[in-house]
């Protein structure tokens, strides 16, 4: 099974995370890195919770 904690700790997905965070800044857009990816998956297991039945 694949945790979040298994994806924070992936050396690949924090590369990825890195490098799409330099690209945003080039485009002028603010930090979208670690903090806004618990955000996203914090609201996400909320609504794979709200599915179960």
């Amino acid at each position: 099974m694949i945790t979040l904690d298994t994806v924070r700790e992936s050396k690949e997905v924090q590369e990825l995370v890195l490098a799409t965070e330099q690209q945003l800044k080039v485009l002028g857009y603010t930090e979208h890195s670690t903090r806004h990816m618990n955000i996203v998956s914090k609201r996400a297991r909320a609504h794979i919770r709200s599915f179960r039945v």
